[in-house]
């Protein structure tokens, strides 16, 4: 794999199947393709915190008050992408920007929450996006490579099929 491969990967992390789910820049002669959900996600984070740190004080507010609005604006995005991600059923790019900017100002209000629950909140945000990945897609790239193995050494094909 060449390092365009390898740029190609972290910055649209998916197949060129699916470029669909990312936002094409061309700057000279040279395209870029960026995931459209995390460019959203990403750059609303950077902008939020900054607005958070600079602007908006969100220190007077109670602390259940910061985290039902951070919940409320971040649920979405995990609820958008978990079932693109279960079923199959695709979003547009529209709904990807739109609930990762969610996302983003979501995560950004975390981070200015007491310490222990910020840490738990945040740990917790980020085991269900494991769970999602691992039930959506590493059960499904494994199962591919499972049928693959099983057909080059010729083993009969079985669903006993066991998860690490």
């Amino acid at each position: 794999m060449d390092l365009k491969e390898i740029a190609f990967m972290l910055l649209a992390h998916h197949s060129r199947d699916d470029l669909s789910h990312t936002i094409r820049i061309s700057i000279k002669s040279h395209e870029f393709y960026l995931c459209a959900r995390c460019t959203a996600i990403y750059s609303s984070l950077v902008v939020s915190a900054l607005i958070f740190a600079f602007l908006i004080d969100l220190s007077p507010l109670q602390t259940w008050i910061r985290v039902v609005l951070a919940l409320t604006a971040g649920t979405p995005v995990i609820l958008s992408w978990g079932k693109q991600t279960l079923t199959g059923r695709q979003n547009s790019n529209r709904t990807r920007i739109l609930t990762g900017i969610g996302g983003g100002i979501g995560l950004a209000m975390l981070f200015y929450l007491p310490t222990p629950l910020r840490e738990l909140l945040i740990f917790g945000i980020f085991g269900i996006v494991f769970l999602i990945l691992y039930f959506g897609k590493i059960r499904k790239y494994k199962k591919n490579y499972r049928k693959v193995l099983d057909e080059e050494l010729n083993l009969p094909q079985t669903n006993n099929f066991v998860a690490f």
